[in-house]
C-alpha cells in the first residue's frame, strides 16, 4: 500500500480505525498526525459522522458516456500525486450494486459476453478503475 500522508509504499501500514472505514493508511503515527488536518474532513470524530465519498456523476453533453441511461457510480478517494501532493482522484464504485457498472464496463474494455461484463463491472466497483470526467 502507500501512505495517505506521505506517499511512501510499504507492505505494512497502520489502518485508520475511525469513521472512514479505514480509507487512510500511515508509515507511522507521525504521519498520521501530519495528516490529521485533511483526514478528519472525511473521518471526524465525536458524534459527528463522516462526510459522505460516493455518488452519482452526471455525464456533460458530448461525453462518450453521455446516451448510458443512468449517471456514474463513482467515489471520492485521496490520492498522492506525483510530486508528493495530496489530491482527489474519482474511481467506479460499487456502492448502487454492480448493474449501473455494467454498460461502463462493457463500453470501456470491449467485453465478450455478460459473465465477462460482470466480471469487469465488479473488479472496477471494487475502486480498481478511475472515473475519467472528460
Amino acid at each position: 500500500g502507500c501512505c495517505s500522508n506521505c506517499g511512501r509504499v510499504a507492505l505494512k501500514l497502520l489502518r485508520c480505525k475511525g469513521k472512514c472505514g479505514g480509507d487512510a493508511s500511515y508509515c507511522n503515527k507521525s504521519c498520521q498526525k501530519a495528516d490529521w488536518k485533511m483526514h478528519k474532513k472525511i473521518c471526524p470524530v465525536g458524534g459527528k459522522s463522516a462526510q459522505k465519498l460516493t455518488f452519482e456523476m452526471s455525464h456533460p453533453p458530448g461525453h462518450p458516456f453521455a446516451e448510458l441511461p443512468n449517471a456514474a457510480p463513482v467515489q471520492a478517494v485521496r490520492r498522492m500525486d506525483a510530486y508528493g501532493g495530496s489530491g482527489m482522484t474519482l474511481l467506479y464504485s460499487d456502492h448502487l450494486g454492480i448493474e449501473p457498472l455494467m454498460p461502463y464496463a462493457d463500453l470501456l474494455f470491449c467485453c465478450d459476453d455478460v459473465e465477462d461484463t460482470c466480471e469487469k463491472a465488479q473488479w472496477m466497483g471494487e475502486g480498481n478503475h478511475s472515473y475519467e470526467a472528460h
